[in-house]
């Protein structure tokens, strides 16, 4: 937990070529796998990575009953996107959030946030900035 959170700090007051929503699937992937509790740890990972994308004025996923249903086709693609994530390969789970309505934040709104005009230097403001627009946003 202590890495992970070394690593959010990072991607928030450094250099990152993440995006927010990129991001949040890594928080998620990462406290699933952690796994800190017996019973709840994938609606805990999707709790706090939903909760960190919509503290930045980004659109947190609305994800389907279905993800707790034992034989249900959305949790079968839930546990591939995280088994793939597990080799690196984040680009379904952040997919899945994408379908279930999760959006990065508008640039318009990342230039609001207190946090990035009292905690960031110009240069990591433009790099945000940048990054958001290479990704279309």
């Amino acid at each position: 937990m202590h890495e992970l959170c070394k690593d959010v700090k990072y991607w928030l007051e450094e250099t990152s070529d993440l995006t927010f929503l990129q991001q949040s699937a890594r928080i998620h992937f990462r406290l699933a796998q952690i796994h800190p509790f017996e019973n709840g740890n994938g609606r805990h990972a999707r709790l706090i990575s939903d909760l960190y994308l919509q503290s930045l004025h980004g659109k947190k996923p609305h994800w389907p009953e279905q993800i707790l249903q034992a034989n249900s086709n959305a949790r079968k693609e839930y546990i591939d996107s995280l088994r793939k994530a597990d080799r690196g390969e984040y680009f379904y789970l952040e997919n899945l959030i994408v379908k279930y309505g999760g959006t990065n934040p508008t640039i318009a709104q990342i230039l609001t946030l207190p946090f990035f005009k009292q905690n960031l230097s110009q240069k990591k403001l433009e790099e945000t900035v940048q990054n958001l627009q290479k990704n279309g946003q």
